[in-house]
């Protein structure tokens, strides 16, 4: 860390976002295998195995707001949050 920014070449991007049960995660310059979603209330609804090109469905989730998270995936071990917005 750098004055608290996480040092990494990595990027993540998370498209569409907001989304209707479909999107996709893109990482760079990672070894990120998995990623977590959890609900507004921190409880986890899916694991998630991140892979190249290949949608994610939540289909079977209600409308709302979530959080992805990837663990460790900056060096240091700090992890990746990001809002996700299901809509329906």
């Amino acid at each position: 860390l750098v004055n608290g920014i996480p040092t990494s070449l990595g990027s993540v991007v998370i498209p569409p976002n907001p989304n209707r049960g479909v999107f996709s995660i893109i990482v760079k310059d990672t070894n990120a295998s998995l990623a977590f979603l959890f609900d507004a209330r921190g409880q986890l609804v899916r694991t998630i195995p991140i892979e190249a090109n290949k949608p994610i469905r939540v289909t079977g989730l209600s409308a709302g707001m979530y959080f992805l998270t990837i663990p460790h995936y900056y060096e240091g071990g700090a992890g990746f949050k990001e809002k996700i917005i299901v809509l329906h």
